[in-house]
């Protein structure tokens, strides 16, 4: 076979890989057109083919943020959070440990001990995660309290509450 053959044949064998990779991966509603050669066989070039390709959908996905998990009934939560500290810290929380105000640690009044959660300040968007390690908060309309250092990073330490949202994020 003469080299002009050999061309021919390794532009169909491109052709067929590219055109597989199109028919898999385009939707059924995307007209196809086929470009011929002189000689009769469908040629693509390498850029006819990318285009093709990324018109088709086919473009690398692009990693979102990492899903929650599915939230129990009644999460996510809205409403105020408060935080505590100072006259608690060094007594026994509800779950046998010790309180540390400078903890990443929340009082909620149904979660498991060990939950992971992550708070939101609607206020100012900052946002935290915290494990749930005693009960509380024990005042009205309130349904999260929070360590002192977790309060520091939402930005409550100075109004002492704040609306926020509450994700159920696992078990720690």
């Amino acid at each position: 076979m003469g080299e002009a053959g050999l061309d021919i044949m390794n532009a169909r064998r491109t052709f067929m890989g590219i055109f597989h990779m199109i028919e898999t991966c385009r939707p059924a509603s995307l007209p196809m057109a086929e470009p011929m050669s002189r000689a009769g066989v469908r040629v693509w070039s390498r850029n006819t083919a990318a285009a093709v390709l990324l018109a088709a959908g086919c473009a690398p996905a692009v990693r979102s943020a990492p899903e929650l998990p599915p939230q129990p009934p009644g999460f996510p939560q809205v409403g105020i959070a408060s935080w505590y500290g100072p006259g608690f810290h060094g007594r026994t929380t509800a779950s046998g440990e010790t309180f540390d105000q400078d903890a990443l640690t929340a009082a909620h009044p149904s979660l498991p001990f060990e939950t992971r959660v992550r708070v939101i300040n609607l206020e100012n968007r900052r946002e935290v995660v915290l494990r749930i390690n005693d009960r509380g908060p024990y005042h009205d309309g309130r349904i999260i309290d929070v360590s002192r250092a977790a309060a520091r990073v939402l930005g409550l330490i100075g109004s002492g509450t704040a609306r926020v949202r509450v994700f159920v994020i696992g078990a720690s």
